[in-house]
């Protein structure tokens, strides 16, 4: 199971990281990750959370706040 959650999160930060996307979900938790933290950015989190363990958990919970607000 760890296996499993790791490589979707890190195909997540890859994804994030790289190059942007329409994803509703993303669209969403960037959206109010950037309202909620003036002096960061969604984009610089994903970046961080490639090599950072704090910086991936809280990208994660951010992207599950959108999928639980969007129904998804």
């Amino acid at each position: 199971m760890f296996e499993a959650i790791w490589s979707e999160t890190e195909a997540a930060v890859e994804r994030f990281a790289d190059e942007p996307e329409t994803d509703p979900v993303r669209d969403w938790a960037e959206k109010h990750y950037n309202r909620c933290h003036p002096d960061d950015s969604f984009v610089d989190l994903a970046r961080r959370a490639s090599f950072s363990k704090e910086d991936r958990r809280l990208m994660q919970d951010w992207l599950a706040a959108a999928r639980r607000h969007l129904g998804k």
